[in-house]
């Protein structure tokens, strides 16, 4: 397999460093996701569960089978260092998490119990517990786990590192005897012998790697490679397939941090967003291949339509006066660019609210009218993946006498910009979900989390009223309920045009060599290496 970028840590639950892709193969945590299956958890190292209807505690059961890669089994006193290290430790989303705590017991050498804090606990914490990632206590107890390092943790799932240069490559071996072979949870899955992850410095290197036979598989997301690169596959005994989805698509986007001046005012935000000429780019370049994203959780149910009924408007008139009065009106509809007309309308339009937020046009050039600064500003990628539409939006913002640079770094200085909320706009991928967790997105849209560097709020969005229905989806105990606050949450984010949304595709595009095989992916699933195998 191949990847962009670099590395130089194996340790991806800290801040410092850029961690190894697939580092998870070699973890294995007390319970684990079913990817078609929304927030439902089974029992990996955890051999069962109790917990009472409140949740107030859960006490997990170890499996005896269940051990490390250097022969011990794991036990309590595993589990509990492992919190206490990533509590103290690790990063600041799993302090917030971990927090919620009150008390942890060993019960026995096989038995461990969390209590949670009454104040600060919801029903998603014993879940969020159980993903934990686990760590040896007689190898890593007084170890400093925070300083990047370059040696391998500890494994105690299907795979081990066996070998990696920095930067370069990462081998990961699988582990014949590895204990939960038979489980449920890793049935079918986890196939390969060896899997290779190799670093290049570019999408076309890659790629040519691909096509060199390096590398045995691409997801391919480019429509215009897609069409034109491939032409080779044939006489290379390469396979390709389109598969049409119903997956979360997530939010692609480029992402305004509000806490630069320039972006405070939500009207600005909207000037920029209303000229994004996605019609253009879709059929000049991406052969009308991808679909305009609508919402933080489109292609869900999650997604709302219309204007709110039910439930979502009684969640909403709860806030009537603290909310934008369009999230009472249709649901969010992109701007569209595809006719003259239509462009024009939106320039004008665009003009109107920059104007209404203090900016002007003089001699083609939009300055502020009190301290006459230009509106200038960077959009920071970490590769040339979303260049030509970072520069195409460059020059969709030309009318309104506004100039975007675009700025390519390496992954490690992206990283820490990131970190460290130090870009004026970026790209960046929000995962897609069916059954979004309530703690995640505290890391995500959260007052608290904007100004927590190393937190995922990279827009530094900061209002009651999100933070309000985050606690309602934490308590919710009905589907229905939890659907309804996160169509109102959805609403509130799209109005408040902190990102302008891109596109997704609703296909998967892949390509690999012919002696490797998959199964067959339904609407739901994703096509995951964990779950191919090497034809006989």
């Amino acid at each position: 397999m191949g990847e962009v970028g670099s590395f130089d840590s194996l340790n991806p639950w800290i801040l410092k460093g850029v961690a190894a892709k697939k580092i998870t193969l070699t973890r294995a945590t007390l319970l684990g996701r079913s990817p078609e299956e929304p927030f439902t958890m089974y029992g990996v190292v955890a051999e069962t569960l109790e917990f009472p209807e409140n949740r107030a505690w859960i006490i997990f059961n170890i499996r005896p089978e269940a051990r490390w890669d250097h022969g011990k089994t794991i036990t309590a006193d595993d589990i509990i260092f492992s919190y206490q290290t990533w509590l103290e430790q690790g990063q600041p989303f799993m302090k917030t998490y971990y927090r919620k705590v009150q008390k942890v017991e060993k019960l026995s050498d096989k038995r461990v119990k969390f209590t949670f804090d009454p104040e600060k606990s919801d029903r998603e914490v014993p879940l969020v517990m159980g993903m934990m990632p686990l760590l040896p206590k007689d190898v890593y107890e007084g170890k400093d786990l925070s300083k990047i390092s370059l040696k391998p943790l500890v494994s105690n799932g299907p795979y081990r590192i066996k070998s990696f240069e920095p930067g370069r490559f990462i081998v990961y071996e699988r582990i014949k005897d590895f204990w939960g072979k038979d489980l449920p949870t890793y049935k079918g899955r986890f196939n390969f012998d060896e899997i290779r992850l190799d670093y290049y410095l570019s999408e076309s290197i890659l790629f040519e790697a691909f096509k060199s036979g390096k590398i045995d598989m691409m997801e391919e997301e480019n429509p215009q490679k897609w069409k034109w690169n491939y032409a080779f596959a044939a006489s290379k005994k390469i396979k390709k397939e389109e598969v049409d989805h119903k997956r979360p698509v997530g939010m692609s986007s480029f992402v305004f941090n509000t806490r630069r001046e320039l972006f405070k005012d939500a009207r600005v935000r909207e000037a920029l967003t209303l000229v994004f000429d996605f019609e253009h780019l879709n059929d000049s370049l991406f052969y009308g291949m991808y679909t305009r994203t609508h919402g933080f959780f489109d292609n869900t149910e999650l997604v709302p339509h219309g204007k709110p009924t039910g439930q979502e408007l009684a969640i909403l008139n709860r806030y009537k006066k603290k909310v934008n009065p369009k999230v009472f009106e249709e649901s969010y509809q992109p701007p569209v660019n595809k006719t003259p007309a239509q462009k024009r309308a939106n320039v004008e339009r665009a003009l109107q609210l920059l104007k209404q937020a203090g900016w002007r046009l003089e001699k083609n050039k939009l300055v502020h009218e009190k301290t006459k600064t230009p509106f200038v500003f960077e959009i920071l990628l970490k590769s040339k993946e979303h260049e030509k539409v970072a520069l195409e939006f460059g020059r969709n913002l030309e009318p309104l006498g506004i100039k975007a640079s675009v700025r390519i770094v390496d992954e490690a200085q992206y990283e820490r910009r990131k970190i460290d909320f130090d870009f004026d706009m970026l790209y960046y991928l929000w995962v897609g979900t069916r059954s979004p967790a309530g703690n995640e997105l505290i890391n995500y849209i959260s007052s608290k989390a904007a100004d927590i560097q190393g937190s995922r709020n990279y827009p530094g969005i900061k209002d009651p009223v999100i933070d309000d229905l985050i606690q309602n989806m934490l308590q919710s105990k009905d589907r229905a309920v939890l659907v309804a606050n996160v169509k109102a949450l959805d609403r509130i984010l799209m109005s408040g045009n902190y990102v302008l949304p891109l596109f997704h595709l609703a296909k998967d595009m892949i390509a690999y060599k012919e002696r490797l095989a998959h199964p067959t992916l339904q609407l739901m699933m994703e096509s995951r290496i964990e779950s191919w195998w090497e034809k006989a």
